[in-house]
């Protein structure tokens, strides 16, 4: 998509696009955004990649908090847990953020 916009002209709108993304919490897709448009300095990945962490912790503690959740709950919970942790992992090893972001402590 951030190519097709680019193609289409709208390289203008880029900015506010990944402004949307960040506040609808689609952190991951504005990191992927930044990057296919050269704007990394403008939004920066590890700045996103740890609101995405922030954001999907309050989702954990959330679901832990609802009452009607409480069998499956604990298992839920660490499901949502871990597939934001591997996806964060996999971002800073696909754009190369491991000096700004060392990714051990999420592996752990």
């Amino acid at each position: 998509m951030p190519k097709l916009t680019l193609s289409l002209g709208l390289a203008h709108q880029i900015p506010d696009m990944i402004e949307e993304l960040i506040n609808r919490g689609q952190q991951l897709d504005a990191i992927h955004f930044t990057f296919e448009v050269g704007l990394v300095d403008k939004f920066p990945p590890v700045r996103l990649l740890k609101s995405f962490l922030k954001d999907a912790k309050k989702v954990v503690a959330s679901i832990l908090e609802d009452p009607n959740n409480t069998g499956r709950a604990a298992y839920l919970a660490t499901r949502k847990e871990q597939s934001a942790l591997k996806a964060a992992i996999k971002f800073i090893e696909e754009y190369k953020l491991e000096v700004a972001f060392p990714p051990e402590n999420l592996k752990k």
